[in-house]
């Protein structure tokens, strides 16, 4: 494999990639890709590099066929771990984890750039990695959720610290309190209905850790546009028939249907599309968009970017779990994101969110704004 020393010179020189690309006339993202060696540069390219530098193309560039492998901990009830699996290697505290690099977004799947592949599995919880030579495997932050305003959290991220990776998992509440105490997480985004008990008693951890506001939503039915079937609220479910999508047990979402049906006498197991479940909001608008379900429960975003109909049931709150262990430069570095006008400008009109109280530290209960 070729790798470069480029970073390294560049850093010598007091080049920023912006500085190298214009001398070496190529882009600013050819540069960060030939670095990162996802490109081979052409031997031109390569010629020109080594005379703004001053070093042979030897020095700048060299074969190896060195292997540098490491044992990563994963997350067992995740998938089967197989060897060739592309993954993230992180640390979460002081321990070295592996995520999988291509996870399902909606009905997409969404590739992030691998640190390694799995060449080994050692046993229920260890893989022998290999990594991309100098790749590196400190510089990524995990965020797991089902607020799709994540995914814009981590572009930002990404956007506004380079170097650093941000890798968001589409996960329900309980997948993504999961994650976070088995440690497979640097962040957790729960979501609640405002002013709930139950606020409390999921997020009375026993270690250390901050709990701040991420923002505000309205979650409610989702329908295709226009409301074709005039739904108005959950006694619609079996006056007209209508094909439910639904999510998992464990998900916000899920608890909320399930109560609307008790407080209405309703059976979910006599609605059609009860059964039909779905992994996150993305998915549930997916269903409606497509014809396989007339109505579902979604965030207020989702249908939003969907352009459906939303019929509103009552406001969320989503807030941040970080474990104290897991705070390191870059969780550091996301949370002063909260604080940034141009994120906060972004994520005010992101579905709507409500920022009143986004960035603030939560103790107990909720505060007002």
């Amino acid at each position: 494999m070729l790798i470069n020393h480029i970073r390294s010179f560049r850093s010598k020189f007091g080049f920023s990639q912006a500085d190298l690309a214009e001398q070496a006339g190529v882009t600013r993202q050819a540069i960060s890709s030939i670095e990162s060696n996802q490109v081979v540069p052409s031997t031109a390219i390569a010629l020109r590099l080594a005379r703004i530098f001053g070093v042979s193309v030897e020095e700048l560039f060299e074969e190896t066929t060195n292997k540098l492998e490491v044992i990563a901990t994963v997350d067992n009830s995740e998938n089967e771990w197989r060897p060739g699996d592309r993954v993230i290697v992180t640390k979460i505290g002081k321990t070295r984890t592996a995520h999988l690099a291509t996870v399902l977004q909606g009905q997409r799947l969404q590739s992030h750039p691998a640190s390694g592949v799995i060449r080994e599995r050692l046993d229920t919880r260890h893989v022998r990695v290999e990594l991309i030579p100098v790749q590196s495997s400190a510089q990524s932050i995990v965020l797991a959720g089902c607020d799709i305003a994540l995914g814009l959290l981590a572009e930002y991220v990404e956007c506004q610290h380079q170097g650093t990776q941000a890798v968001w998992y589409n996960a329900d509440n309980r997948q993504a309190l999961h994650k976070l105490t088995q440690g497979f997480a640097h962040v957790a985004a729960l979501h609640f209905p405002s002013g709930s008990p139950v606020q409390s008693a999921l997020t009375d951890f026993s270690f250390a850790h901050r709990r701040i506001r991420f923002a505000s939503w309205r979650i409610g039915w989702v329908v295709a546009a226009g409301n074709p079937h005039g739904f108005r609220d959950v006694q619609d479910l079996t006056h007209k028939r209508l094909r439910l999508v639904n999510r998992p047990k464990g998900a916000g979402v899920r608890t909320t249907l399930d109560r609307l049906l008790t407080t209405h006498g309703i059976a979910g197991s006599t609605l059609p599309g009860y059964r039909y479940e779905v992994a996150g909001h993305l998915q549930v608008v997916d269903a409606i968009t497509s014809g396989a379900a007339d109505v579902g429960i979604a965030m207020e975003s989702a249908a939003t970017l969907a352009k459906l109909d939303f019929l509103p049931i009552h406001e969320e709150v989503c807030d941040l779990l970080i474990p104290d262990v897991a705070v390191d430069a870059n969780v550091e570095r996301t949370l002063s994101l909260l604080y940034s006008d141009p994120f906060r400008w972004d994520l005010s009109r992101f579905g709507p969110y409500d920022i009143c109280q986004t960035g603030m530290m939560i103790e107990t209960g909720n505060s007002t704004c």
